[in-house]
């Protein structure tokens, strides 16, 4: 790029996440997009920890350009400090000027706002997210496929699958990789080929992750990988949840903008896509207006398989409800089973999704 020029990706921290921030310096506020620093810098994820260290992160890849940032962070606390960089700018030409007038611009356009997972190992995680959920929300440097890929493998197991990454300007990178997840270094008899099950749990900020030799997990010689990795994002942190319940992200071009959802009900998420709700509510556009307007709306096709789905907006508002389907599956056969488990398979007509719901009990009649 050019030296002028830099593209960030930026992910938020996790109890630490920046609301807002206030940047002044030697040099005028003379960006490009009329943000100066402080847009840009919103949401930039420094690791959470004291302000030095903060200053340290930051500071990584300093230029000459001292600036004082203040950070205001999501509980109330406050940062303020001067680091010597104007932005990350890394190596810069010798004629560059740090003083003069500069473009900076975000890696917005390229923003990861969705993922999807296949491959040749059944994604039969426990926690039914699989990668598509655990990878939401990662940062992945902004670039060309090939150099994202190149990053996502920097730890790279044996265990190949094929991750799509869905940018906020609607472009698609698909692409193999050859990790399942950044598990490490696996035991010498350790399956990479599976099936996997796949688990996790918190410790302070570290995502604890153990991954299962599947065809092993009842014998006494059972090997299994843990990792640790560091949590970055809000979005990291998994809650444990029963089967039945899946989180769900759903966009909305609106002002009230549905920012993520949690689905619980009483049939299992026994989905033959493997995704379950959360790969088929992607990218869903339920009809922004009242809790009762997108209820109705979302009804209009409602069968009698209730769930309760909870709906979280970009302006902090949540509205929870329950509705009387499972997904709109339209009219059922007298017979059809609401209780479950069914199998759900869906297609593209148009700008129609076709979901089908097949009764699993009796699939092969």
């Amino acid at each position: 790029m050019p030296s002028q020029e830099t593209h960030l990706k930026v992910t938020n921290s996790t109890k630490t996440d920046i609301v807002a921030t206030v940047v002044s310096g030697t040099n005028p506020s003379d960006w490009e997009d009329k943000l100066g620093p402080a847009g840009n810098f919103q949401a930039v994820a420094i690791p959470a920890g004291k302000s030095e260290e903060r200053r340290e992160e930051v500071n990584y890849f300093a230029s000459k350009c001292p600036f004082t940032m203040k950070l205001i962070f999501a509980d109330q606390t406050q940062d303020e400090y001067t680091i010597n960089q104007k932005f990350a700018i890394g190596k810069a030409q010798p004629d560059f000027s740090h003083t003069g007038d500069h473009i900076v611009t975000n890696a917005s356009k390229t923003d990861i706002f969705a993922t999807a997972v296949s491959g040749i190992d059944p994604f039969d995680w426990e926690n039914k997210h699989g990668p598509a959920g655990n990878f939401q929300g990662v940062s992945i440097p902004a670039g060309k496929s090939e150099e994202r890929r190149e990053e996502v493998n920097r730890f790279a197991s044996n265990c190949p699958f094929t991750m799509k990454l869905m940018f906020a300007d609607k472009t698609v990178d698909e692409y193999t990789i050859n990790q399942k997840f950044a598990i490490g270094e696996a035991q010498p008899d350790f399956s990479h080929t599976g099936p996997h099950l796949v688990t996790y749990d918190q410790s302070g900020k570290y995502l604890i992750i153990t991954v299962r030799d599947k065809a092993k997990e009842e014998q006494p010689t059972n090997r299994s990988i843990s990792i640790r990795k560091q949590l970055t994002s809000s979005s990291e942190i998994f809650p444990k949840m029963p089967s039945q319940e899946t989180h769900l992200k759903v966009i909305n071009a609106t002002k009230t903008d549905i920012i993520s959802t949690a689905v619980s009900g009483i049939d299992p998420y026994d989905w033959e896509n493997k995704y379950g709700p959360a790969g088929n509510f992607q990218g869903v556009s339920i009809p922004a207006g009242k809790s009762e307007e997108r209820r109705e709306e979302v009804n209009r096709f409602a069968s009698n398989c209730p769930f309760t789905m909870k709906l979280m907006f970009a302006d902090k508002t949540v509205d929870e409800y329950t509705i009387n389907q499972k997904f709109a599956i339209g009219e059922a056969q007298p017979d059809f089973s609401h209780t479950g488990p069914h199998l759900v398979t869906y297609d593209q007509s148009g700008k129609y999704l076709i979901i089908t719901v097949r009764d699993k009990a009796k699939e092969e009649n």
